[in-house]
């Protein structure tokens, strides 16, 4: 009785896990079709207002920027990362802006309007580390493979009993 209340735990607990990582994907791909991106922060360059290890939520290009605003944008140098900096300067001759990370001393300046991608909406704590792991094959093993696999041998061990049970072994399963 110890060991099925043991399986079942197990059982319970690797479900959970995929119906969260489900539910992360489907908010995810909603968010999207909404006009929002959820972002990792990797740096403290924004602290105290956004740390390391959150998840920004940034809502689609505005329609007007002024400063003071935080914006998420293209990186100049590498345009696949994502920069989410306050806007303390823009010039409307060039169409450019200059940034500042709350926590960096040095602003960025030259930065074109167009690299915007959206403005700052909310922060999620903590969440980016969770997604950082997802990234990484280890943390894909433990959050994701690990459970599938126990739940395929727990349906196994079930299925082996029942029909162990149900179906004497002198007996063909099928005539």
């Amino acid at each position: 009785m110890r060991e099925e209340r043991r399986a079942a735990v197990i059982y319970r607990l690797a479900w959970s896990v995929i119906g969260l990582l489900i539910a992360g994907a489907a908010i995810t791909g909603l968010g999207r079709l909404a006009g929002y991106q959820l972002l990792s922060v990797q740096s403290n360059s924004m602290k105290p207002a956004i740390s390391s290890g959150d998840v920004v939520v940034i809502r689609a290009r505005p329609a007007t920027v002024r400063s003071g605003m935080i914006v998420g944008y293209h990186n100049q140098t590498n345009p696949r990362v994502i920069n989410t900096h306050r806007i303390v300067a823009i010039n409307y001759k060039t169409h450019t802006m200059t940034t500042k990370g709350d926590n960096v001393e040095t602003p960025e300046s030259g930065i074109p309007l167009s690299n915007i991608t959206g403005s700052y909406a909310f922060r999620i704590p903590y969440l980016g580390k969770v997604l950082d792991l997802l990234k990484h094959p280890l943390g894909l093993l433990v959050a994701v493979y690990l459970p599938v696999l126990g739940i395929i041998l727990e349906e196994a061990r079930r299925l082996s009993r029942y029909y162990g049970t149900y179906y004497p072994r002198r007996y063909a399963l099928y005539r």
